[in-house]
């Protein structure tokens, strides 16, 4: 117990320094846990043996989304920085139509899938790091302490209260009581963070912020738990000692930063 609250400390200390010490310190993180959690999702293909997906075509097209994402949300590059993305998309589609085995597009499917579910979302950071316009680290703080607050009292309120699971065939701990004591938790520090930075949301935007970060972040822990459970695995790696790998502690962020960044973008 005390190994995984350290590593937990740690990686949230590492998070919080990175975001305020600024944007290049936040980029510089992101770009290596982006690599992280592609291998990771990479390794969990080979490791159900029918899916190999090409890692090194996917790191690369990976972390140029996200490096162009910082670039074009810094304003330090125009729309044209993704056009090598997207000629990444084309060439892995390319790359299935002249091999020499005749086989189903699974491999293909997952290899495009990685981008779309862990680079693109993780790419949705930098929209949040530079809204409206110029770095602010205060709605991708409270973004965190959302997801983590989430998180920790789902964790404590299912362990205290829990009675009625919420879907036990993709991930058997998880009760209603638990999801209903993140979620009020959350809206709580939402509201905790309009005393704070009033300037940045108003009370009700903070709170709303909360509110679908925490609805997305248990969507997103779902699904990781729903596709380890397909291909029989139990964490997505071994790289945090009591956490499991890096996909495992940013399941969540993969489906809340891009519904966040939506919720912004209507309310502005």
């Amino acid at each position: 117990m005390w190994l995984r609250a350290l590593t937990g400390s740690l990686y949230v200390g590492l998070i919080v320094a990175c975001l305020l010490l600024g944007p290049y310190s936040f980029g510089l993180c992101f770009v290596l846990l982006t690599a992280l959690c592609l291998h990771e999702f990479c390794s969990l293909c080979r490791h159900h043996g029918s899916l190999p997906v090409n890692e090194p075509l996917s790191l690369l097209g990976g972390l140029w989304l996200f490096v162009a994402g910082w670039l074009y949300f810094s304003g330090t590059a125009g729309a044209a920085i993704f056009a090598p993305w997207l000629l990444f998309l084309l060439l892995a589609a390319t790359l299935e139509i002249f091999n020499k085995e005749l086989k189903d597009l699974r491999t293909l499917a997952y290899t495009l899938l990685c981008q779309l579910y862990i680079a693109l979302p993780l790419t949705m950071l930098s929209r949040l790091a530079f809204f409206p316009e110029g770095y602010s680290w205060h709605l991708l703080l409270g973004f965190f302490i959302f997801l983590w607050t989430s998180d920790t009292f789902a964790y404590l309120c299912g362990k205290l209260l829990g009675r009625h699971k919420l879907i036990e065939r993709v991930s058997p701990k998880k009760t209603w009581e638990g999801l209903v004591g993140g979620l009020l938790f959350a809206v709580v520090a939402g509201a905790i963070m309009a005393e704070v930075f009033p300037e940045v949301l108003s009370l009700w935007a903070w709170m709303g912020f909360a509110l679908v970060t925490a609805v997305a972040g248990v969507l997103g822990d779902l699904f990781e738990s729903l596709f380890k459970r397909t291909l029989g695995v139990k964490d997505s790696g071994h790289i945090l000692p009591g956490h499991g790998g890096m996909l495992d502690r940013l399941d969540s962020c993969l489906f809340a930063a891009p519904a966040c960044v939506l919720y912004l973008l209507l309310l502005f």
